[in-house]
């Protein structure tokens, strides 16, 4: 009875290794992609920046290439928001801010129901 005791805590002891390992790799392939949005974000940034330095007065290309890039960094910052609550888990900020009720605003979206669809969509996977 003892050695089989002895068998079911190392077994025990194997799994909730394998499990750290796994949450470990999960947290580093989750931080390297947080690092790459952040990347992105700050180019995207410098775009629109030296978008508006040099565009036209009045021009409505000018207008709907700046929404287009708007609608990118506002994508971003919801993957980079939806990134830092996943590796905060559900006890974080966000976890508790996005369960809180929708507000109705201005008829954009939010970066809440942004990021709430990307938590959507990937657990629909």
């Amino acid at each position: 009875v003892q050695g089989s005791q002895v068998d079911a805590a190392v077994k025990g002891d194997q799994d909730i290794e394998k499990a750290i390992a796994k949450l470990d790799s999960d947290r580093e392939r989750l931080e390297a992609r947080l690092t790459e949005l952040a990347r992105e974000n700050k180019k995207l940034k410098t775009d629109i920046a030296a978008f508006e330095a040099s565009k036209s007065e009045g021009g409505s290309d000018a207008r709907r290439a700046s929404a287009a890039l708007r609608e990118q960094m506002s994508d971003l910052a919801a993957q980079v928001v939806a990134l830092t609550a996943k590796l905060d888990g559900p006890d974080s900020p966000i976890a508790k801010v996005l369960a809180a009720p929708k507000q109705s605003g201005s008829g954009e979206r939010s970066l809440a129901d942004r990021v709430r669809a990307l938590q959507k969509a990937e657990s629909a996977h």
